[in-house]
């Protein structure tokens, strides 16, 4: 005889590190299948499946300036200076629009 070790939703939540709420609105998207659903409505889960569902790293957002310092000795003091890394024509759109914005 097999036996499954199955987990209730919270014990799943913990495991995901996510909120229960978060699981029921995956379950309501059809991200999330339980294994069973109890006569009463019981949502159970197989502890394999939270290797298939482990939410991804976020990738930070791309920094649209560099800011780089340098000591300058003609001057005795340290000089920033911001670099535009992504030279995209729409983002110098708007960074020209939120300059206007900022100075009116």
């Amino acid at each position: 005889m097999i036996t499954v070790h199955l987990l209730t939703t919270a014990q799943f939540a913990v495991l995901m590190q996510v909120s229960t709420r978060t699981l029921y609105r995956w379950h309501a998207s059809g991200q999330l299948v339980p294994h069973i659903v109890l006569p009463g409505g019981r949502r159970r889960y197989l502890a394999a499946q939270v290797d298939d569902l482990q939410p991804s790293t976020p990738t930070p957002p791309t920094p649209l300036y560099r800011l780089s310092a340098k000591y300058d000795k003609n001057r005795g003091e340290t000089v920033t200076e911001e670099t535009l890394v992504d030279d995209k024509p729409a983002t110098r759109r708007f960074i020209e629009r939120l300059a206007n914005h900022k100075e009116g």
